[in-house]
């Protein structure tokens, strides 16, 4: 699960991982892209690039 921040309900929501449509690595980390409860789609970015490692 992930807690986010949905703009579009304004609420703090956990995501479940049936919410998550995609992910897509790259050279800024990983961006899981999800469906909130309200059907607004979001992104979080995580992963070692993201938080500014060394790669």
């Amino acid at each position: 699960m992930f807690d986010v921040y949905c703009p579009a309900c304004d609420k703090q929501r956990l995501i479940a991982p049936g919410q998550v449509r995609t992910m897509i690595n790259d050279d800024q980390g990983i961006a899981v892209i999800y469906e909130c409860y309200c059907g607004e789609l979001g992104a979080l970015r995580t992963g070692a690039a993201h938080e500014g490692a060394l790669v």
